[in-house]
């Protein structure tokens, strides 16, 4: 019996996973990214956290300020507060990289928020699909200047 069950098992065909389509899957993840960015405009703090899964980690700017998912939706409640908006700037997608299984990628987005200008940020995150449904579970910020700016800024933090 156990070498029927050996033969049956050896021979029988291996199914190869499904090719995937990393256009179709950027094309996902920009629609996941868009409607994340509606949710910001609207100052609602409780559907922004259902983009993030329960363990993501928020990194930012400063190196003291990595966040667990509690404490990110307190500080973002506390930024949207404020009666002016925060988040009337172009968000530019720079690169979108799919694994080759279709159930991760890394995203790099680039901006320049009011209380950055003219600094650009950079956002980098990691966004993993779970029941059909992109979710950040990493997500980090810093400044990028202008290579062309570096100089005048190595001057400035002299001073």
């Amino acid at each position: 019996m156990l070498v029927f069950v050996m033969f049956f098992t050896s021979c029988q065909t291996k199914k190869e996973p499904a090719a995937v389509n990393p256009e179709a899957v950027k094309l996902e993840v920009n629609k996941m990214l868009n409607g994340l960015d509606s949710v910001l405009k609207t100052k609602d703090v409780e559907t922004l956290l259902t983009y993030y899964t329960d363990d993501a980690v928020f990194c930012g700017t400063d190196p003291s300020e990595i966040w667990d998912k509690t404490a990110y939706g307190k500080g973002m409640t506390d930024m949207l507060s404020d009666t002016v908006s925060k988040f009337n700037f172009k968000i530019e997608v720079g690169t979108i990289q799919v694994d080759k299984g279709g159930t991760s990628v890394n995203v790099t987005r680039h901006f320049i928020p009011g209380w950055s200008d003219p600094l650009p940020v950079r956002e980098t995150m990691h966004l993993i699909k779970t029941d059909n449904k992109w979710l950040i579970d990493f997500t980090s910020f810093g400044f990028v200047p202008l290579n062309a700016d570096i100089p005048k800024l190595m001057e400035v933090l002299k001073k």
